[in-house]
Formats: C-alpha cells, sequence, structure tokens
C-alpha cells in the first residue's frame, strides 16, 4: 500500500493494493517509510493510481519500482473505501498470482513475510484489516434448506465438501424447525466439518444459546436491528455476518461491526420471487461502502465467483445452487 501524500481530505484517493503470497499461509508486507503520522506502520505494497491508469497497470507499475518484481497473473480481491483522520482512500485489492524476480525492498523499505495466523504482531494500518479478512474467509456460503432438501442430503453434501478439502462456510438457515431441531441440525454439521476449512454459522439472533464448534453468527435484518436497540456485543471469537439490502442496513452492521455481510437479492429467486433486485451495478457500490469483505445472494451459482469479485465482492451466497 502506498506511499501517499497528503490531499485534501475530501478527495478520496485511489490505491491500488497486492496481496503476494507464499504457500497458503504468508503474505509480504511492508513498513512505512514517509515520515508522517503513519510512519514505520505496516501495510501491503501498492500505491496510488496516476491520471488515467487502470488498478492493474497501477500495481504493476508500484510492484516493480517497490519490489523489482514483474506481474504474470493477478486477480479481484476486495474493492473498500477507508477514511483515515487526514484522507479518504479507495483501495483496489488484488491478489498477485505470480510474477517474475524476488521481492526486495528497492526504496530501502522494510519487508517480511508474515502468516495470517500472526498478523496481531505487527502495528497494521487501520485499512488492512478487511483485506486480512478477504484473505481468510471463503469464496462461498452455502446457506440450508432442510425443508427442501432434507437434512440427510445436506449433511451428506456438506461431508463431500470436506473429504475434497474445499473451503465453505456453511450457514444454518432453518426458520421452519424448532429450537431443539435447529441445535441437533448444527451439532451434526458441526461434527462433520470438524478439523477441515469448512466453518459451519448460524443465522440466529445474538441472544441464542451457543453450539459448540460453530464458527460464528449470521443476523438477520431484524436481528441487527434487535441486536443495536438492546445493546448487544458481538461474541468474542466468533465470525459475525449481517444481510443488507441497502445503505442504511450496510451502515448497521458497522456499527455492530460486522465481519462481514451478504448483499441482495441480486437476481430474482424462487423462494425471493418478489423481492428487490438490486443487479451488480448496485451491488458493486454497496459493497464499496461495506468496508468488509461482501458475498453476493439471490439467483447465484459457484460460475458467478469471478463476476462477483470483478465487483468488489468476496463470493457468493447459495442455497437452490448449493444443494441442488
Amino acid at each position: 500500500m502506498p506511499t501517499i501524500e497528503v490531499e485534501q481530505i475530501s478527495k478520496r484517493i485511489e490505491v491500488a493494493v497486492g496481496v503476494i503470497r507464499r504457500g497458503n499461509d504468508e503474505v509480504l508486507v511492508g513498513q512505512r517509510l514517509v515520515q508522517d503520522r503513519y510512519f514505520e506502520r505496516w501495510e501491503f505494497p501498492g500505491g496510488k493510481l496516476e491520471s488515467c491508469e487502470t488498478p492493474e497497470h497501477a500495481l504493476a507499475r508500484e510492484l516493480s519500482e517497490e519490489l523489482g518484481i514483474q506481474i504474470t497473473g493477478s486477480r479481484p480481491l476486495i474493492q473498500l473505501d477507508h477514511d483515515y483522520p487526514d484522507r479518504k482512500v479507495r483501495l483496489y485489492v488484488m491478489e498477485v498470482n505470480s510474477y517474475l524476480g524476488e521481492p526486495h525492498g528497492r526504496e530501502g523499505q522494510a519487508i517480511e513475510w508474515i502468516s495470517l495466523a500472526n498478523t496481531h504482531v505487527k502495528d497494521f494500518l487501520e485499512a488492512t484489516q478487511p483485506i486480512f479478512s478477504a484473505l481468510t474467509l471463503p469464496q462461498r456460503i452455502m446457506i440450508t434448506d432442510t425443508k427442501r432438501f432434507g437434512m440427510n442430503h445436506i449433511c451428506e453434501a456438506v461431508a463431500a465438501e470436506v473429504k475434497h478439502g474445499i473451503s465453505a462456510m456453511i450457514q444454518v438457515r432453518e426458520p421452519d424447525l424448532n429450537l431443539t431441531e435447529r441445535n441437533e441440525f448444527t451439532t451434526r454439521l458441526v461434527s462433520c466439518t470438524r478439523g477441515s476449512s469448512v466453518q459451519v454459522t448460524r443465522n440466529d439472533n445474538l441472544g441464542f444459546e451457543m453450539v459448540e464448534g460453530i464458527a460464528g453468527i449470521h443476523l438477520s435484518v431484524s436481528n441487527v436491528r434487535r441486536a443495536l436497540a438492546e445493546g448487544c456485543k458481538k461474541p468474542h471469537g466468533l465470525l459475525l455476518g449481517c444481510s443488507c439490502h441497502s445503505a442504511e442496513e450496510i451502515h448497521m452492521a458497522k456499527v455492530i461491526e460486522a465481519d462481514y455481510i451478504t448483499v441482495g437479492s441480486i437476481a430474482s429467486t424462487r423462494s425471493h420471487s418478489d423481492g428487490e433486485v438490486l443487479g451488480i451495478t448496485e451491488f458493486s457500490r454497496l459493497s464499496v461502502m461495506a468496508n468488509v469483505p461482501v458475498y453476493a445472494v439471490g439467483g447465484m451459482r459457484e460460475d458467478n465467483i469471478e463476476q462477483i469479485r470483478r465487483a468488489g465482492g468476496q463470493g457468493v451466497a447459495m442455497i437452490s445452487a448449493a444443494w441442488g
């Protein structure tokens, strides 16, 4: 990220950011040299877009200048806006899949490979946190619907995900089951995903009795409003997701400190055929506002992931396409 000079606070500075991986666990970060209020804090490499420059071209130029490497492959990771006290930035974050050369601090800056499990040991700029979240969250959320697909079929499909070592989040969303049935189904899913990269979350309110082994809680809009009204706090050590459909609801998700959100409906669906359809353009606008990883929901399939990532999202949340 970037050596960014102070400009007018009202103007949003566009920045290309590169995430370079080493294996599945490590990423390359650097320490700022600029003598400003962010001096010696840590960030990802990259820099400001020049006039008429695309994020891809800016990143290629910046990584050549900063690290002495030539990018040969990259893909979108996340887009986000962040407001510092003295500047506003829009970050176009890309994963660098392949490059030529060996990264080194060409400008005299310290660089280091750091484990995604140890990011707390460095003093990172605030805007890096959503990037780390995007790197650790999966690209797919599979939302359960036992009424249509049955418990056994869903559990078998999840077991297949685990067997093939695929990363995914399973959201238990079962409004037609009573509490005992929901708990038993959740426990069953947790049992068959234990020790894997498949995470189980529960669509519920913050007051429900936690099921051992779940990775997080997902709140509907009504449960977000309820949590805010009751002053509920984000559960320690658990992911918190929120369903959003508008800028107002994204603001509420920020207040409650959501780790990720879902935004939709992107297209008309069987389960929400009469709901408002946002489309990709509005999804992209809302995604940038969120400043956390955003999943597109509503008529989504796995083959929509790349389209959604190009629009600034993390991936897709599916019901029918997950189990059909």
